[in-house]
């Protein structure tokens, strides 16, 4: 399901991808990769505060993963969460 989910967001079918993620999640609700790319199909529909939950919950599951802080700080930028988004980079 998760390579079926990737698939479709790299194809730019973020609604049908974010629908997969969810129902990942729904089984495993603290899988930390899962809750990244949905964090990511939020920051891509410009919807910046649930990506903000979506990818601080991936690091509160895997706080060391450089790439989910990146991509946190960016997130936090775009909702103009400045000194936060610092803090993340």
């Amino acid at each position: 399901m998760l390579q079926r989910a990737l698939n479709l967001h790299r194809k730019g079918r973020l609604a049908e991808a974010a629908s997969l993620y969810r129902e990942i999640l729904s089984k495993t609700p603290n899988e930390a990769e899962v809750l990244h790319l949905l964090g990511l199909v939020e920051f891509q529909g410009k919807n910046y505060a649930a990506a903000v939950e979506k990818i601080g919950r991936a690091l509160a599951v895997d706080s060391a993963n450089a790439g989910y802080l990146v991509n946190y700080g960016i997130a936090l930028r775009q909702s103009e969460r400045f000194y936060d988004a610092l803090a993340s980079f």
